[in-house]
C-alpha cells in the first residue's frame, strides 16, 4: 500500500539485515485469512508472528490462546494476553503538526480531511489534524469525508476530487490505499492542489516529471509518518535478545513514533516561517506542554492559545 503495511514491512527487512533472523511475510486477500496465517506461522514454529492493523485483534487473539508458547504482537490494537505484546501510537500527535502546515498553508481557507473506515483509531488522526488547523488559524474551514474502507482507490480518488471541487485546497488523507487515489486527484486538478500524505513516505508519489525526467510538480506537501518499522523492530530485538515483555508499548513524538517528513520536494515552497512553528510546537508537545485532542469531542473544546 507505500504506506502502513509498508512501513511494517521495513521493519522486518531491518530485523532480517541487522539481527540477522529469519523472517517471512504474507498478505491476506480477506479477513478471513488473518486466523489461518496466523496459525500456520505458528505451526512452522516461528518465535514471533506480527499482526499489523486494528482488524486483525480478534484474530490474533485466538491465534495466541491457541499457541500460548509463541510470541505475538499486534500493531495498533492492544490485546491483553501474556503472550503478546501491543504497539500502538499518538497518531493524533503526527497529525496535529499535519495540520498545523495545512493551516498555514492554504490559500483557499479551506482545507479536507479524508479518512478510511469511521473507527476511533481514524478519528485520532482526524481530531489531531482538526486541533492543528485550528491552532495554526482558527479561521480555516475544514471539510471531512469517509471512504468507508482502506483498500478502493477509485473511491478516494472520487471523493477527493468533491473535496477540492468544494473548495479545499489541501487534503490530509488517512485511508490507505484510498489515499494514493487522492494523490491522483491532486495531480488532476488544474488549480494548484496538495495532499498531505499518512504512516509511510508518501512525498515521492505526489512528484510529476517531464519527458526529460524533470520535475515539474509535486502535490504530496508532507507526509505524516507513523513509524510502523520502529516498533517492529524493536519488538524483534527484544525477541532475538531473550528480553521478550507482553504489555501495550506506546509510540509518540517523543519516542520517534510519529513524525512529518523532511519535505525533500516541497521545502521550497514552504517557508521558515512555517516550519519554525512546527518545531515550535513540536517541543511543546513533547515536553508535555500541549496536549492534543484524541477525539473528536476533546477537539471541539480544544483551546487556541497559540498567536
Amino acid at each position: 500500500d507505500q504506506s502502513f503495511n509498508d512501513s511494517a514491512n521495513e521493519g522486518m527487512i531491518r530485523a532480517s539485515k541487522e539481527l540477522a533472523v529469519e523472517t517471512q511475510v504474507v498478505e491476506s486477500s480477506s479477513t478471513t485469512d488473518y486466523g489461518s496465517n496466523l496459525n500456520a506461522f505458528a505451526d512452522l514454529g516461528y518465535n514471533l508472528i506480527f499482526s499489523i492493523g486494528f482488524l486483525t485483534k480478534d484474530s490474533l487473539s485466538e491465534a495466541a490462546e491457541i499457541h500460548p508458547d509463541t510470541h505475538f504482537a499486534i500493531i495498533d490494537e492492544v490485546v491483553d494476553k501474556p503472550n503478546v505484546a501491543s504497539c500502538t501510537f499518538k497518531e493524533e500527535e503526527g497529525s496535529f503538526l499535519a495540520g498545523v502546515v495545512a493551516g498555514l498553508m492554504t490559500k483557499t481557507g479551506t482545507v479536507g480531511f479524508l479518512g478510511g473506515v469511521e473507527v476511533p483509531l481514524i478519528k485520532k488522526f482526524q481530531a489531531g489534524y482538526e486541533a492543528g488547523v485550528k491552532i495554526a488559524n482558527p479561521n480555516v474551514k475544514i471539510i471531512a469525508k469517509y471512504t468507508g474502507d482502506f483498500e478502493d482507490v477509485s473511491k478516494g480518488k472520487d471523493i477527493s476530487s468533491i473535496l477540492y471541487s468544494q473548495g479545499a485546497d489541501i487534503i490530509y488523507h488517512a485511508s490507505g490505499k484510498c489515499g494514493l487515489g487522492a494523490i491522483e486527484s491532486a495531480k488532476n486538478q488544474k488549480k494548484d492542489c496538495f495532499v498531505i500524505g499518512v504512516d509511510g513516505d508518501q512525498d515521492s508519489l505526489g512528484v510529476i516529471k517531464d519527458n526529460e525526467g524533470r520535475i515539474v510538480k509535486t502535490v504530496v506537501l508532507t507526509s505524516m509518518m507513523k513509524h510502523v518499522d520502529v516498533a517492529v523492530f524493536d519488538v524483534c530485538k527484544m525477541e532475538k535478545e531473550g528480553t521478550f515483555k507482553s504489555g501495550h508499548r506506546v509510540y509518540g513524538l517523543k519516542e520517534g513514533g510519529v513524525s512529518l517528513t523532511e519535505m525533500k520536494f516541497t521545502r521550497d515552497k514552504i517557508p521558515e516561517s512555517v516550519i519554525a512553528k512546527i518545531e515550535e510546537l513540536e517541543q511543546k508537545i513533547i515536553q508535555g506542554d500541549l496536549i492534543v485532542p484524541t477525539t473528536m469531542e476533546e477537539c471541539k473544546k480544544f483551546e487556541v492559545k497559540e498567536k
